[in-house]
């Protein structure tokens, strides 16, 4: 699960519920970084609906897929958004 707040983006281990619609229980913290450590993010629209690049302050970028809506509140909450046919900053 990833969890946005005002001090960074988290990604939370959880554990299914049977049916796979909702989550039993976190498993524990998997990743943090603090808000200002992400420097850019880049809809990548035409790899696949729901992917994203992600770029870090140290240079370093991540794609993530997101499968499921609501990914567009997510990327809105970045101020520096690129193009996916602009260069990376």
């Amino acid at each position: 699960m990833l969890l946005l707040t005002r001090g960074g983006t988290h990604v939370v281990r959880v554990r299914p519920s049977s049916d796979g619609k909702r989550a039993a229980g976190a498993a524990g913290h998997a990743y943090a970084v603090a808000r200002q450590d992400i420097t850019w993010l880049r809809h990548r629209g035409e790899v696949r609906h729901g992917t994203h690049g992600t770029g870090f302050a140290d240079g370093s970028w991540a794609t993530v897929f997101f499968p499921l809506g609501g990914w567009s509140t997510l990327a809105k909450a970045f101020p520096h958004r690129l193009r996916h046919t602009g260069p990376i900053a």
